[in-house]
């Protein structure tokens, strides 16, 4: 579990290269310490990250784009 203890509030953002479903459990994490998420339209990140507004998207398999996404 991310903590604030653990340094993470010194990030910019959290990115999380993951190109297989999954949950996102910090994906979820990240955001609750209110950190912007960069991840890939996959599993369950597309339902914690709102583009914009708390982070952005990648298509799947995309990832050299990821500087350009949503």
């Amino acid at each position: 579990m991310l903590r604030e203890s653990d340094g993470v509030t010194t990030l910019d953002l959290f990115d999380i290269p993951s190109q297989q479903g999954a949950f996102g459990v910090t994906t979820f994490e990240s955001s609750a310490l209110l950190m912007p998420v960069v991840g890939v339209y996959i599993g369950g990140i597309p339902d914690i990250v709102c583009p914009r507004r708390t982070g952005w998207l990648a298509e799947k398999r995309r990832r050299a784009g990821a500087a350009r996404c949503n």
